[in-house]
């Protein structure tokens, strides 16, 4: 494990945007099992697919470019930790009672969510340059694809 003032390896950055998807995954799976909308089902469970798929994709760079072995449970709680700072999944209040105002706020926060996944993949795309770029160029384009599918969802509901 990485101990204070160590940099983070490659094997970091990837686990972390690793737990991030699980999470995001996880929240679009709750959304979607939560919804009576058979639109909003399809869409977040669309989204809960593809951030598995993004979760597979860094998982398959770490073992290329990484160390390869999986993080310990020391590690997960790390980068759980960094993960909150940076997207305070804490922060949302899950849907208690089925209103608009409880289902925009829930679109309001899966947009801040892919806006601030987009900006934390770029960050990594920038720390890591030289490897891999056509995946993070192609991960960058689905998120920002993810951010007009939650955009155009909340036009047209309305909210």
């Amino acid at each position: 494990m990485t101990g204070m003032g160590e940099p983070f390896r490659v094997s970091d950055l990837l686990d972390t945007l690793i737990r991030l998807e699980e999470r995001g995954s996880a929240f679009y799976e709750d959304l979607a099992a939560r919804t009576k909308s058979e639109r909003a089902r399809a869409l977040f469970e669309e989204l809960s697919r593809e951030e598995r798929e993004h979760e597979a994709l860094y998982s398959a760079l770490k073992k290329e470019f990484g160390d390869g072995a999986p993080p310990d449970s020391d590690r997960i709680r790390h980068l759980d930790t960094l993960i909150r700072q940076s997207f305070a999944f804490e922060e949302f209040r899950p849907i208690l009672k089925d209103s608009d105002k409880a289902w925009e706020q829930a679109i309001d926060f899966a947009i801040q969510l892919e806006k601030n996944t987009a900006a934390y993949v770029r960050e990594i795309r920038s720390i890591l340059r030289t490897e891999a770029p056509e995946v993070f160029e192609a991960i960058l384009a689905e998120e920002e694809r993810h951010l007009r599918m939650l955009a155009d969802y909340k036009n047209e509901a309305g909210f």
